[in-house]
């Protein structure tokens, strides 16, 4: 009785290396780097968007940026950073066990930050805002300590930070359950999502310039 247990065990083993192996042939990779166009240097926490699918990544320090086990397609790029204008690349093209490098050149755009308010909303309660649940936190509830903007709002009831991987991470918000494409985030009254779609990299908004967040969960 036991021989034939042993047997029914090795072919499970083989069945799930074949398909692993069938899995790991039919994807690649894309990296590349990230420079800002005034000064040639290398941007730090850009958030990277292939569009129209859940991955992802987010630029190191060096500028650098990877995003793994992509199926073999043609996609969409797009690299936003606060303070500098989207940038967008067409048919970029992931084949078999291959790396696809794709650098992107950001321009700066000027932004005022005098004391800085950040808002969270369901697109679908934007026109209820006035009946909408607002929790809000202040800066003196969190200026006294080293965290995060994603940290402070993982505090809130009802909110969830989702970090996404690659070379660096992310942190997008999901309120009740949505995606991170389903919430909008507001800096003193401007949209940060990007009009092509995607979250907001929350870990792109330094404390520092935090006055007041803001909430909006609906009823």
């Amino acid at each position: 009785m036991v021989k034939p247990f042993s047997c029914a065990f090795r072919s499970w083993v083989l069945v799930t290396l074949v398909f692993s192996t069938a899995w790991a042939q039919s994807v690649g990779r894309i990296t590349g780097t990230i420079k800002d166009q005034a000064t040639g240097k290398p941007i730090h926490s850009v958030n990277i968007v292939v569009k129209g699918t859940g991955f992802g990544a987010s630029s190191n320090k060096k500028g650098q940026y990877a995003i793994k086990d992509l199926p073999v397609g043609e996609y969409t790029l797009i690299a936003s950073h606060i303070g500098y204008k989207s940038a967008t690349k067409l048919h970029v093209k992931v084949r078999i066990n291959q790396t696809t490098k794709v650098d992107f050149v950001l321009t700066p755009t000027i932004i005022q930050l005098p004391g800085s308010s950040v808002t969270a909303l369901l697109p679908s309660e934007e026109a209820e805002r006035s009946h909408a649940f607002v929790a809000v936190i202040r800066a003196e509830e969190f200026e006294s300590r080293a965290v995060s903007l994603p940290e402070v709002l993982a505090q809130t009831a009802g909110v969830q930070i989702k970090k996404l991987g690659g070379l660096g991470s992310y942190s997008t918000l999901s309120v009740r359950g949505t995606s991170g494409q389903q919430v909008r985030v507001y800096l003193d009254g401007v949209a940060l999502n990007s009009a092509l779609g995607g979250g907001v990299n929350l870990g792109n908004i330094p404390l520092s310039n935090v006055e007041r967040i803001e909430v909006y969960k609906g009823t």
